[in-house]
């Protein structure tokens, strides 16, 4: 009797030892993610400032540039909008692992959101022999969401798309499906390795071609993919070396507010500290 009162001892006490690790872990994510949103909010102000006066001085609205001083600028604010992407970015990933992520649900014509990012995609591919199709059927119904944010992720695939494509198109479509919209994002690129699949939507994950030919955080996909799963919707692929990649989001066509995955994991986690 002695020996097992001693052995269950023993399993209480490292049970309570791997609960208080576990609790200073999460805190210590927590504390981390909210530290990085607080700076990324202290520095979106001054490069912000940065940008606007830059954008005068280029469009000589302070006084006359030449051919050559303006080019120097047009660098400094493509780079300062390079860096203001990566801070949303952190800020956006934040918000999802402390789960302080907000929704602004409306409802939104979603044919003219995904004739904007459409319009955009024919800008990015406009010096690339890629050329950017779409198919749209004007009398897809208007979802309720946020619509910033599944505008934020549309935009997100079709960028991502251009950007791994050397050469040959891009295609989004849109069709409903019952209470549900499905909209792919097709692309005729390098493709991606089926080891790979599981890492392109883990924060500051990127494949290994991605590694080598882009630079960037590896955030846009998993914060594309918390922004789907808020929806109550789902992001996934399919993808071989060399045969493209294509990427499915359904959306319901009234969204069913979820917390995303990680910020699910990161409250029961935070429960079963408590209990």
């Amino acid at each position: 009797m002695i020996g097992v009162g001693v052995d269950i001892t023993e399993r209480h006490k490292v049970e309570a030892a791997l609960r208080q690790a576990r609790d200073a872990a999460e805190q210590a994510n927590q504390m981390k993610s909210t530290f990085l949103a607080s700076m990324s909010h202290e520095l979106r102000t001054p490069l912000n400032a940065i940008l606007n006066f830059s954008e005068f001085l280029a469009d000589g609205v302070l006084g006359e540039v030449n051919a050559k001083q303006e080019e120097t600028l047009r660098k400094v604010i493509g780079s300062g909008e390079h860096l203001l992407a990566l801070i949303n970015d952190i800020l956006d990933i934040s918000k999802i692992e402390v789960g302080m992520m907000e929704l602004f649900v409306e409802e939104f014509n979603l044919v003219a959101e995904l004739y904007s990012v459409a319009a955009t995609g024919k800008g990015l591919v406009k010096n690339k022999p890629v050329e950017m199709k779409y198919s749209i059927p004007d009398d897809l119904p208007h979802l309720t969401g946020d619509r910033r944010r599944i505008h934020q992720v549309l935009l997100n695939l079709v960028s991502n798309a251009v950007k791994f494509t050397k050469q040959g198109e891009v295609t989004m479509q849109a069709v409903r499906e019952g209470d549900s919209v499905l909209i792919t994002v097709q692309d005729t690129g390098a493709g991606i390795a089926p080891e790979d699949h599981a890492l392109i939507f883990q924060s500051f994950k990127q494949t290994r071609q991605g590694m080598r030919e882009h630079q960037g955080t590896g955030l846009g996909l998993p914060i594309s993919k918390a922004f789907v799963e808020a929806h109550g919707g789902r992001i996934w692929l399919e993808a071989a070396p060399g045969s493209g990649t294509t990427f499915y989001v359904r959306l319901p066509l009234v969204a069913q507010l979820k917390a995303p995955q990680g910020a699910q994991a990161a409250a029961q986690a935070a429960s079963e500290g408590q209990g």
